[in-house]
């Protein structure tokens, strides 16, 4: 078995055999062309992320010899696995931070609370399992709270002693015309026992033995589905394909596909077979883990302020005539009226630039989109921000002959942890340096904000 373990938006450098390494690139060819050809499960909670057509999870370079490559990876994390001839691939894709910033990154991405020392175990397929089901604990607790329990209304014909429903004439005459004190009728009787809520039941009884302490809350939930008559059987993915989406139930969709994959990975670690174990994959877009964990620090902390995600409100039109929707990632208003237009970039900005070629700078794509959300939402003194993971901060530069500025504001997450001498990480003094980073992060941008 050929096995690659890489971290997102990287160059990484590896050195194997030429037979593995032969395997390696053929399996990257092949995830590629599976992205390309959408048949690569990206998970995505707003569904608004758009896949350019030249777009790699994965490229790479081969040195003469063929026994080193240079693997750069792009903003996507997880797990794919595949055959090449008779011989099994796996790729993993990490998160570039280490795992106490990981944690607390996705933890307030998903704006959900994690129990301490809880983490990924060592492992590639285990870490993979571990955010899997922290994003599905996140999507669930969210689908509960803006829908209902779902339900569903299923048709019955019986013969009652008591009127319901609408009779069946037919049926009335068949088989009570002698005794007519009965009722032969059709009415609907809801019940809870449906696939969605079946597959919550289900997908909790395969995490819960492993990752109980993510999954804290979730009990009162599973025994009320019980309660409710929901059975607690496997679930197919068959099953879960075949969900029909209501206005009611359409919050679920996102942690249905999380279950998924869930049930997909169980699958594949419990088969023997290697044709079963080909084909697996799952993805999740770091872009977005930025873009929410951006949007709930600057709701907590600017509660001065009016902090929008477009995202989850809604297009706004381009055009007076409605048309060409734009969707900016965070606006800031104060007294109703837009102050900042801020754009979560998952990349390594630094700076403006001169031109777009140095390095850090604001490719000219961007660049061209802030000027476009500055002329549709700005006022006077509106400023545009590109807000990176890394330390840099730049002089926020004013637009030739508006009165509008574009810069960009960093907020460097990749804090080092310290290990002792039994191996364990500071995880203590790693949280209080990400919240003294995060508070000058909040104190700069108040700064640009100031006079509003």
């Amino acid at each position: 078995m050929a096995s690659l373990s890489l971290k997102d938006c990287h160059d990484n450098v590896v050195n194997k055999s030429k037979f593995d390494l032969g395997l390696l690139v053929r399996g990257c060819d092949k995830l590629n062309n599976a992205f390309h050809d959408n048949e690569i499960e990206i998970f995505d909670f707003q569904k608004h992320k758009v896949r350019l057509p030249e777009e790699k999870i994965i490229d790479y370079t081969l040195a003469e010899d063929f026994k080193i490559a240079n693997f750069t990876t792009s903003r996507y994390v997880g797990f794919y696995s595949t055959t090449i001839g008779n011989e099994s691939v796996s790729i993993t894709i990490n998160p570039r931070f280490g795992d106490t910033v990981r944690d607390y990154l996705f933890a307030h991405a998903l704006g959900i609370y994690l129990p301490k020392g809880e983490s990924g175990k060592e492992g590639s397929s285990s870490k993979n399992i571990w955010l899997i089901s922290l994003l599905w604990r996140g999507s669930a607790e969210k689908a509960i709270t803006k829908s209902q329990i779902p339900k569903i209304y299923n048709k019955i014909e019986k013969n009652n002693p008591f009127f319901r429903g609408r009779l069946n004439v037919q049926k009335q005459m068949r088989h009570n015309s002698v005794d007519q004190s009965k009722f032969y009728c059709t009415y609907s009787q809801f019940s809870y026992d449906n696939t969605i809520n079946q597959t919550l039941r289900y997908c909790y009884r395969l995490l819960n033995k492993e990752y109980s302490s993510i999954l804290q809350g979730f009990a009162e939930h599973d025994e009320m589905l019980s309660d409710f008559g929901v059975s607690n059987n496997p679930i197919t993915l068959r099953e879960i394909n075949k969900i029909v989406y209501t206005p009611m139930t359409k919050y679920y969709k996102p942690l249905m596909e999380l279950s998924k994959a869930i049930i997909g990975f169980k699958s594949y670690q419990n088969s023997s077979n290697l044709l079963q174990k080909s084909g697996f994959s799952v993805f999740l877009d770091m872009a977005e883990v930025w873009e929410n964990y951006l949007y709930n620090l600057l709701r907590k902390e600017l509660d001065d302020f009016e902090v929008e995600n477009p995202n989850l409100t809604g297009d706004y039109p381009l055009f007076e005539d409605g048309s060409r929707k734009i969707r900016p990632d965070i606006l800031v208003r104060k007294n109703g009226k837009v102050i900042a237009v801020i754009d979560a970039k998952y990349k390594y900005y630094t700076s403006i630039g001169s031109y777009a070629g140095i390095s850090g700078a604001v490719n000219r794509e961007d660049l061209y989109q802030m000027t476009t959300y500055l002329h549709r939402f700005g006022n006077i003194n509106t400023v545009g921000l590109f807000v990176a993971p890394f330390d840099s901060q730049e002089e926020p530069k004013i637009i030739n002959g508006l009165e509008q500025r574009i810069g960009v504001l960093g907020l460097d997450i990749d804090v080092k942890v310290n290990i002792n001498d039994q191996n364990i990480e500071d995880k203590e003094g790693c949280i209080k340096e990400l919240l003294s980073r995060e508070g000058d992060f909040i104190t700069k941008l108040r700064i640009l904000l100031d006079g509003f």
